[in-house]
């Protein structure tokens, strides 16, 4: 959907959204890594999670490597004369594709991006610890950051809307692994996902909001003018 908006609505073409995507997905991909990296380090895990991590650090290689690959690709060569069959039309959008992945090929423009991918984990992380303390409850230091670790595993492939159920069966899960109530554990996840969602989705809605008053606005400002017969 990110996808077909971005294309459609901002006109630039689905090669373009599809790079974007691909981009805001590497970026946090390495950002994920690096949380996981610190769980497996230093919290004690249970033997499924240590799987799911090392799954994930591979496919993230193995996605990171595609893309550096194709970036840096010289597109002359993945081109393709006759594009009226699908293996045409195919390499014809890989090229397309490829060449907006430029900010692989600028040493300067990928580390600003990975510094902000960074520092949204960072702050998600924060946001859970803060949460935690709004409640009163006193956990281990590392807590945040396995229930952060813990949701970038589960959350990988969006399932629900919003990851409605799924965020809040894995906090729940990670709160009764440091011995908290049941009753406490499910008021915990809960008020942690709204105070994720209501930032991002709000903001959304500010924006699309403004936007469609603005639009509104200037058809309303438009003067009708007969036509000359």
């Amino acid at each position: 959907m990110g996808v077909m908006a971005l294309a459609r609505r901002a006109k630039v073409g689905h090669s373009v959204a599809l790079s974007v995507l691909a981009l805001d997905q590497l970026m946090e991909g390495f950002a994920k890594i690096f949380v996981l990296t610190l769980v497996a380090i230093f919290v004690p895990l249970p033997e499924l999670m240590g799987e799911g991590i090392l799954i994930f650090v591979v496919v993230i290689g193995v996605f990171a490597t595609i893309m550096f690959y194709f970036a840096h690709k010289q597109p002359s060569l993945l081109e393709e004369k006759d594009t009226t069959n699908l293996k045409g039309k195919i390499r014809k959008f890989i090229v397309r594709w490829s060449v907006h992945l430029e900010i692989l090929r600028d040493v300067r423009t990928f580390s600003c991006g990975i510094l902000l991918a960074f520092s949204m984990m960072f702050a998600q992380t924060l946001g859970i610890w803060a949460v935690q303390k709004s409640l009163g409850l006193h956990l281990p230091l590392w807590a945040p950051v396995l229930v952060m670790g813990a949701l970038n595993l589960a959350t990988v492939l969006p399932i629900t809307p919003g990851n409605f159920g799924v965020y809040e069966g894995t906090a729940f899960l990670v709160y009764q692994f440091y011995g908290l109530s049941s009753e406490k554990a499910l008021s915990l996840a809960f008020l942690q996902h709204l105070c994720f969602l209501i930032p991002m989705v709000g903001t959304g809605y500010l924006v699309l909001l403004f936007l469609t008053s603005a639009q509104k606005q200037s058809l309303s400002d438009e003067k009708w003018v007969p036509d000359e017969t």
